[in-house]
């Protein structure tokens, strides 16, 4: 249909790089289908703009106090935001907390991913579950890719919500073994393993994105959502000084300047640096990228559930057994004549999968 929109219904983090840059990528990978836009949930652009606004304002009254740190906030935040209204727009269909649709196009298929959009571990994820597995939407509009659980199987609260409404996806993919296993026994058609999106776009997409890197010299690249132990920050520090490297840290209070980056920024660090030491998954999708050597570690301490069945999923499909020798000592590295053909054997995979799905 002419005036048709297709929708990819995710998670909307507007401070998130993870889930900023994937729905970028995916939104790149359904554009030869038609028109896409991403489901706001949750709100709708008139309650999203006053929330930015309440932000922005909330920021530049804190710069007294929080001086430097206050400023580097304001700025990040203004990145994310820009990011969104540039280059994922959501400015065509919302879904309220109730699962009511607004919209003023007409609907075409739904893609329901990526990113961890069946996690109900977080308290603000539980309440919205069951139309994040598309209730609100006709059954023969649904598909997801590489929609992920973020846990490693389905607490028994909540299986009856997955045995309802995950049946009614005609074509389901998922980013993780574990999620393939964990949601197999409530349908009958059969769940596949695709790439994260942002694995699947080409350079070309990511090199004209990012933003200008005006980092001078040499430097390691950290980027961690949770607590970073003493004996990795001794590790990070000895691979900077043999290797006369700076160490840029993202999303770490600590480096002022580098924790203004949004999205392009983040894209620009992760092309420019030497090495990267992280715990993020992303992290280790754009080293992976931009063909840099990378240590991934167990995500420590705080509220976030550790998540690296997404890591091990990339790197058993890679062959890549070193990047998962986190308590070496040694710094791994990477044969990328040997990764690049791989990734690109599961790209091919992935896309046809969900060529298939589009056209069904």
């Amino acid at each position: 249909m002419r005036d048709s929109v297709n929708c990819i219904l995710t998670i909307n983090d507007d401070d998130n790089f993870g889930n900023r840059l994937q729905n970028y990528a995916l939104q790149e990978l359904l554009r030869p289908y038609g028109d896409v836009t991403t489901v706001l949930i949750g709100t709708d652009r008139g309650h999203q703009l006053v929330r930015r606004v309440k932000q922005i304002c909330k920021d530049i009254l804190e710069i007294p106090r929080l001086g430097k740190m206050g400023v580097s906030r304001l700025r990040r935040h203004l990145a994310f935001y820009r990011f969104t209204s540039v280059f994922v727009p959501n400015t065509h269909v919302s879904m309220s907390d109730q699962g009511v649709v607004r919209t003023s196009r007409t609907v075409g298929k739904v893609c329901i991913g990526s990113d961890q959009v069946w996690n109900y571990s977080f308290a603000w994820l539980a309440p919205t579950l069951k139309y994040r597995l598309g209730a609100s939407f006709e059954s023969g509009q649904l598909l997801s890719y590489a929609a992920s659980l973020g846990v490693s199987s389905v607490d028994e609260e909540y299986q009856p919500i997955f045995q309802e409404y995950l049946s009614r996806i005609p074509r389901i993919s998922v980013r993780e073994i574990a999620a393939q296993q964990a949601l197999q026994p409530f349908v009958k058609q059969p769940i596949t393993v695709v790439l994260d999106p942002t694995l699947m776009i080409d350079d070309e997409y990511w090199h004209k994105i990012a933003a200008r890197n005006k980092t001078k010299g040499k430097y390691v690249l950290t980027y961690f959502l949770g607590e970073v132990s003493t004996q990795q920050k001794n590790e990070m520090q000895a691979y900077a000084d043999t290797h006369g490297c700076t160490i840029k840290r993202l999303n770490d209070v600590t480096d002022v300047e580098t924790y203004s980056a949004g999205p392009r920024e983040f894209v620009s660090l992760f092309k420019d640096a030497s090495y990267v030491f992280t715990d993020s998954y992303h992290a280790c999708c754009f080293s992976l990228i931009f063909g840099k050597n990378f240590k991934v570690y167990s995500r420590n301490g705080g509220a976030l559930r550790n998540m690296n069945s997404r890591m091990a999923t990339l790197f058993t499909l890679l062959d890549l057994d070193e990047a998962l020798l986190e308590k070496d000592s040694r710094y791994p590295a990477y044969d990328y004549d040997v990764i690049r053909p791989k990734l690109l054997g599961l790209q091919r995979q992935s896309e046809q999968w969900l060529r298939e799905s589009m056209r069904s």
